[in-house]
């Protein structure tokens, strides 16, 4: 589940054995970029998840840091 920040989407809620956990997001997490796109909203996700690969890297600010994480499908 997603939140919509004032910068990128903040994640609400990680399914357990989901992609997400395993590349290590985190409740809390602000998912800002997807593959180097820039992510504003829902639909911003939504349109890089459709054209994801295999491997897909993803930025998230957690504790004003940013992490730089990788999630395979």
């Amino acid at each position: 589940m997603w939140k919509k920040q004032e910068k990128g989407l903040k994640v609400v809620k990680v399914s357990k054995n989901s992609p997400a956990e395993k590349a290590g997001i985190k409740e809390g997490d602000i998912i800002v970029q997807f593959n180097g796109r820039t992510i504003k909203d829902l639909v911003d996700l939504k349109i890089e998840l459709f054209f994801s690969q295999q491997e897909n890297s993803i930025t998230v600010i957690r504790n004003k840091k940013e992490h730089k994480l990788k999630v395979y499908f």
